[in-house]
């Protein structure tokens, strides 16, 4: 019982860590929202009921000038890999390879390296 409660205080410890990062790149997301000039109108278009519907583009990841990281890499979510490569690492260009291998902070501790990182993420 004592080691049950120990492990959900420290997933508590970790969801509001997670939580905090979160709050804290949709803060970014919408303060460069809220300060940059009004979006133009994206395609495409769905047409649905006969009424036009725009679709706007999220604003990339690369938009967001500051992340907080958990301190822990082994908590990184791919989110949070991301971030790290766009800001820390200055790395955007693999930010697609990452996130479509859905690098989170386990694997890239446990599991990335040089191989890896050639063969299956495609960084040179």
């Amino acid at each position: 019982l004592k080691e049950r409660n120990q492990m959900m205080n420290l997933m508590a410890a970790q969801n509001n860590s997670l939580n905090e990062s979160i709050n804290e790149l949709s803060k970014a997301i919408i303060s460069k929202l809220n300060t940059a000039p009004p979006p133009q109108p994206a395609a495409p278009v769905v047409i649905k009921d006969k009424k036009p519907v725009v679709r706007e583009e999220e604003p990339p990841v690369q938009a967001i000038p500051r992340v907080k990281l958990p301190l822990d890499v082994r908590n990184w979510r791919n989110a949070h890999v991301l971030a790290w490569l766009a800001f820390r690492m200055e790395l955007p260009q693999y930010m697609e390879s990452f996130g479509h291998a859905s690098v989170d902070g386990l694997v890239l501790t446990r599991h990335v390296n040089a191989d890896t990182l050639r063969r299956s993420l495609v960084v040179t």
